[in-house]
């Protein structure tokens, strides 16, 4: 028999290569279970093997030149059964005990006038001036041990004119017995208001009763209270290169790297989905501040809890390359447009070599693509984006530092709403199209934006370059007749 013989060299390189990629299969995952599931090999390549459920977080990118490839399956996170706090959209008669809160009551409204009601057709109402009470569920909720979550609540308080007291008056949600509160003082200008407050269980299960109040009624008028509910909190589909100054933004991910931990890190090939418990402020991809060299291309990404971002880039990133996803937002809730809150693709400032291409947005209460200033001249294009906007400059593309082109913004169909660009310092902005329209659904001016729906806004910038863009603003009187 003849011998082969294999020379040296290639005898060393072969425990190298070995080592350069990883199966994550069903066995894997048991070993290295619960979740989230840290990948911490530099160089590694990781490849999915399985679709993936998890209650929390599902993946950390803790080393440098990971690629994370999903092989085409489905990584769900935030998967947990939701907690139901009884009645708490008010849609139904019951749930509460009225019997201490005489000026309580569950009143029938529209989603834009008389008042904005937020979900269904009924919110809480005290009818001032009042005293302070209250009302309470008539069965309890258990929560999870050792979880974060948020209470939440919308509130809306009516300005009348004539009786500057409104100013003082307290509407809130609380678990009974404990100072766990979410409030709203005085006039909320924007419409309903989204308020929350996040806290943390101990080590066993833990049960509450919720109490619905109000302190200080003096005023006329009437406050509302809409939609109580208590959601997980900041659960990520892929958190990558979180250090341990960050670690608030990201609660269940218990091991932290050094700054630009994720750098290098390459994530393809996959769908991530945000599951049932609808977590708030829980995003499908979360890269922390300062990595270098990002790319994120062919995923499907969809979210949908109260200020969910489908691709958050925080600060000081440099080199992102975003392009060839198909991001979905079923988000129908925001905190702060100001905050950038439920904006779909999110680059935080600081940022560099920034690339955002190719991608197809759909949905979105808030904003397409959100690139803020960057130390460069970074690059948005060939992006179609359709959304859904319930809130005031909610546009397709904000864009400072960028050339911006061949981009197609698709807001005038079916149940499609936006602005369209908002491009400010140092843009150059050339062959895009856009269709403008705004649909009377706006959560914070009862109906219609005020000042309708822009094509492009160019406010106080400089050094813009504008040209050869096919702009249409759609109006309606029927709609927004200011559009």
């Amino acid at each position: 028999m003849k011998k082969i013989v294999i020379p040296s060299i290639i005898l060393l390189l072969m425990p190298a290569l070995s080592l350069a990629l990883t199966n994550i299969d069903p066995q894997w995952l048991t070993d290295h279970g619960p979740s989230p599931y840290y990948l911490d090999t530099a160089g590694e390549t990781y490849v999915l093997q399985t679709d993936v459920n998890t209650a929390g977080t599902a993946f950390v990118l803790l080393n440098q030149n990971i690629t994370f490839d999903l092989g085409g399956h489905i990584v769900t996170f935030g998967d947990s059964l939701p907690i139901v706090v009884p009645n708490g959209d008010f849609e139904e008669p019951g749930g509460w005990s009225f019997g201490t809160a005489p000026n309580a009551e569950r009143a029938l409204g529209t989603f834009v006038q008389p008042v904005s009601v937020y979900s269904g057709s009924y919110a809480l109402k005290f009818k001032m001036p009042a005293s302070d009470q209250s009302i309470r569920t008539l069965e309890s909720v258990t929560l999870e041990a050792n979880s974060t979550y948020t209470l939440s609540a919308k509130f809306y308080s009516i300005d009348y004119y004539d009786n500057p007291g409104v100013d003082t008056v307290k509407v809130y949600v609380k678990l009974d017995g404990t100072s766990i509160e979410t409030s709203q003082t005085g006039i909320t200008w924007r419409g309903f208001q989204h308020r929350s407050v996040k806290f943390a269980t101990g080590p066993t299960p833990e049960t509450y009763h919720l109490v619905a109040g109000i302190e200080g009624a003096t005023a006329k008028g009437s406050v509302y209270i809409d939609d109580i509910r208590i959601q997980k909190y900041m659960h990520h589909g892929i958190v990558a290169g979180i250090a341990g100054w960050q670690a608030s933004l990201a609660p269940d991910v218990k091991r932290a790297g050094d700054n630009g931990s994720a750098s290098g890190a390459i994530l393809r090939n996959g769908t991530i989905r945000q599951g049932r418990a609808f977590g708030e402020e829980s995003h499908g991809v979360f890269f922390a501040a300062l990595n270098r060299n990002i790319e994120v291309e062919n995923m499907n990404i969809t979210v949908q809890g109260v200020n969910s971002i489908n691709i958050l880039v925080h600060e000081n990133c440099h080199g992102i390359r975003l392009h060839d996803n198909t991001l979905t937002s079923d988000v129908k809730t925001i905190t702060s447009r100001d905050n950038g809150d439920g904006i779909m693709i999110h680059v935080v400032q600081g940022a560099s070599g920034v690339e955002i291409f190719n991608n197809t947005l759909m949905g979105g209460p808030q904003g397409g693509i959100s690139l803020e200033r960057t130390t460069d001249i970074s690059k948005i294009h060939g992006n179609t984006i359709y959304l859904k906007t319930r809130y005031s400059n909610g546009f397709g593309i904000i864009s400072h530092d960028a050339e911006v082109y061949n981009n197609t913004i698709n807001c005038h169909e079916g149940d499609y709403s936006c602005r369209g660009m908002y491009v400010s310092d140092n843009s150059n902005v050339h062959n895009n199209i856009v269709h403008a329209r705004e649909l009377p659904r706006n959560q914070e001016y009862n109906g219609c934006c005020l000042g309708g729906a822009y094509g492009v806004q160019l406010e106080g910038g400089l050094n813009i370059d504008f040209y050869n863009n096919t702009v249409t603003a759609y109006s309606n009187e029927r709609l927004c007749e200011n559009s």
